[in-house]
């Protein structure tokens, strides 16, 4: 069997990009919940390194299941982090961490997992803010016979078209951040659009048409 991640076309960047988000709707993206690490986790901490036990303290710490809602931390001392609810249109994770607030030796790490099935072909746009001592971002296709994940490590930017899933297949999306490097601004950000039919493609390319025809 085929990978369930190949290459995007340019049709399905015409339609994540320039036509937008939220002009299609991508309903074939399905979360699984539960109180699993393992299927659907973000956990938001800020630790400091212990010389004389060896072990780093956690100073302060949020998780929860980004199905079920928002996990956010807020600290008066280190700063603010919110992972937003994972939905089909696509989940994100924003810190206002300062160098200042992380005095000390303290550093945020962020840690966040979520596995989900695609019923319908979609294009996932992501970036991440990773790092450089360490951090991931990938897309794992879990189960099915032959399939294969693919990683991206140390990757800013990206764009992926998701196939739908095979029987007893499913995709997990996991990115973690490590070190001080991330303090400030979006530490991951990933949307979901939906690969137009090729019916809407054809109406696409008649409605150019038309309007180059009124043009002149």
């Amino acid at each position: 069997m085929k990978s369930s991640i190949h290459k995007t076309t340019a049709a399905s960047m015409l339609f994540g990009g320039t036509l937008g988000v939220s002009a299609v709707a991508s309903a074939g993206v399905v979360a699984f919940g539960g109180a699993t690490t393992a299927n659907s986790w973000c956990a938001i901490d800020v630790s400091a390194y212990n010389a004389s036990t060896g072990y780093s303290d956690v100073l302060s710490s949020a998780s929860g299941n980004p199905v079920s809602g928002a996990v956010s931390l807020a600290d008066a001392t280190y700063g603010s982090a919110n992972c937003s609810q994972f939905t089909s249109a696509g989940v994100s994770i924003a810190t206002s961490f300062t160098g200042a607030a992380l005095a000390g030796g303290a550093a945020p790490s962020i840690t966040f997992r979520q596995a989900f099935s695609v019923t319908a072909d979609v294009v996932m746009n992501w970036s991440a803010s990773l790092p450089s001592s360490g951090g991931y971002l990938r897309i794992d296709v879990v189960g099915g016979s032959g399939s294969s994940p693919t990683t991206y490590w140390d990757g800013t930017n990206g764009m992926l078209t998701l196939a739908a899933n095979g029987a007893g297949e499913h995709y997990l999306l996991s990115y973690g951040s490590f070190g001080a490097a991330i303090q400030s601004g979006t530490a991951l950000s990933v949307s979901f659009v939906a690969v137009p039919a090729p019916g809407a493609l054809a109406l696409l390319g008649v409605a150019g048409l038309a309007g180059g025809r009124r043009r002149r």
